[in-house]
């Protein structure tokens, strides 16, 4: 499944734990995303700069495998995408666009009338 060794959790200090779960959560925000991504990032070596490289959809079992250190088991995992993604599909229902100007103000139809076809 993976083509590299797999450390789950990531050999990582706690501060570059903080600022990758930082970053997630902007990326996430800004790019209104929903449900289960995977954000992938870079470490720079030598600067110990951290970069978002990119973002992923998860398919098949969510990779689950990525789950396991959060001690959710995935029945629970699944019973909350499935309720958020309910609610996300309630909010939108909900949502009610409204426009600060009147694109046809500044026409004139000059007394012409709609024709019936």
């Amino acid at each position: 499944m993976n083509a590299g060794v797999l450390n789950l959790p990531a050999n990582i200090t706690k501060e570059v734990k903080e600022t990758i779960q930082e970053f997630s959560l902007k990326t996430f925000k800004v790019l209104g995303c929903s449900g289960v991504i995977r954000i992938d990032f870079i470490i720079d070596n030598d600067t110990n700069e951290i970069y978002v490289n990119e973002v992923n959809t998860i398919p098949g079992s969510l990779s689950f495998h990525l789950w396991k250190a959060t001690n959710l088991n995935y029945t629970d995992l699944l019973n909350k995408l499935i309720d958020l993604g309910l609610k996300r599909n309630r909010e939108e229902k909900n949502i009610t666009y409204s426009f600060d100007i009147n694109i046809l103000s500044g026409y004139s139809l000059k007394g012409l009338k709609g024709s019936k076809i």
